[in-house]
């Protein structure tokens, strides 16, 4: 299980290595889409393991894409990283990854398999700011593009979870 530390170590990590050579694999963003599938399925099975098993491969994988993220796959992680933190008592954590869910994808729904009705996740999600953050510039890379949770051309919110990738001129996540 990944803690927060170890991830804000990763995150200084990846910010002064190129994210390729931490890889041992490359994956694309439809395997991605997979592993939270398990991740999913396992949590509506109760099977703890199964589901922060995907969750941790999941998010080992995200710096190894071969392919930039959509804003779709972004506010998916980011809603079942919600569900994660929810269940291991983060509920902090837990409203920030469902306000950044919200904020990328202000129209998605949480599944009922997922999440039954009635479920305090559910209200979490249901009153989660969609955009009322203050946001900060991006510095312009020399070359490619900076993207916040697979959207180009946006603000990076200042106190809320963002997925950034950056991409070479030719658009390939380096």
């Amino acid at each position: 299980m990944i803690r927060m530390r170890p991830m804000l170590y990763l995150c200084a990590l990846l910010s002064a290595t190129p994210a390729w050579a931490l890889c041992a694999f490359q994956t694309s963003s439809d395997e991605l889409s997979r592993q939270l599938d398990a991740a999913e399925s396992a949590y509506e099975s109760a099977d703890v393991e199964g589901f922060t098993g995907a969750m941790d491969e999941a998010s080992m994988a995200l710096p190894c894409l071969t392919d930039t993220l959509t804003p779709f796959l972004a506010a998916r992680l980011h809603r079942i990283q919600g569900v994660r933190m929810f269940g291991e008592g983060n509920n902090v954590h837990a409203r920030e990854a469902l306000r950044a869910a919200r904020r990328v994808d202000p129209d998605a729904l949480l599944s009922t398999d997922l999440v039954p009705e009635g479920h305090p996740i559910r209200e979490m999600f249901a009153t989660a700011a969609k955009a009322d953050l203050a946001t900060e510039a991006v510095p312009v890379p020399a070359t490619g593009t900076v993207l916040l949770d697979g959207l180009g051309d946006v603000g990076r919110p200042v106190a809320q979870a963002v997925i950034v990738q950056l991409t070479d001129a030719a658009g390939k996540p380096v």
